[in-house]
């Protein structure tokens, strides 16, 4: 997920670049602004209260997603899928806004994105409009195989108590460089307005 630049700030190299930096922003100003709102309290819910079995380490769905030590929004698009509209898709592609196009994973309505990495819930011309994504493939989620098998592993567990936010990827990424505590300072949840 990280992009180290050669931008030289002062301190060191920045960990993304000026362009991508602008990405961070742009989430961070539109939650804080309402457009990107967070889940509804029942996913929320059903996210700190559910988890895959064979995953020993896994606390809950919520944990996860909201971690960010594995920046596998593939998998965690199809936890979140479990407790959306089964009229929703999953879609696969690339967001193509970042100097290195990132592959990513998303829920889409028809007018809304369910995100897992820049968590929320987007309007759908404003996700595309700030990540430009290139579609790989749109996922029926009753025919794919590997939503299945997530489905046959999910078990409920014990609460997690987890406070629900976005990752603040923004403040994160302007205040850090790879010569400061960067790879092991904690990425800040911040709350949504709407909660």
């Amino acid at each position: 997920m990280f992009f180290y630049s050669k931008i030289y700030n002062g301190e060191g190299s920045m960990l993304c670049s000026l362009n991508d930096l602008k990405i961070y922003k742009g989430y961070y100003d539109n939650v804080l602004n309402g457009n990107i709102i967070s889940y509804e309290d029942s996913v929320i819910n059903n996210l700190a209260t559910h988890k895959n079995k064979e995953d020993k380490g896994m606390k809950s769905f919520l944990s996860t997603i909201l971690s960010h030590n594995s920046s596998s929004t593939y998998l965690c698009t199809r936890y979140l899928m479990q407790f959306l509209n089964p009229e929703y898709k999953i879609v696969d592609g690339y967001l193509k806004s970042f100097d290195a196009p990132l592959y990513h994973s998303w829920i889409e309505s028809e007018d809304k994105v369910y995100d897992t990495l820049f968590v929320g819930v987007w309007p759908k011309e404003l996700f595309y409009e700030v990540t430009k994504p290139e579609i790989i493939r749109v996922v029926d989620s009753k025919k794919d195989e590997e939503y299945k098998r997530i489905i046959s592993k999910t078990i409920e567990t014990k609460e997690d108590k987890s406070e629900f936010g976005y990752v603040d990827w923004y403040n994160y990424m302007k205040d850090n460089s790879i010569n400061t505590r960067a790879l092991t300072y904690p990425k800040r949840i911040r709350k949504f307005n709407n909660e």
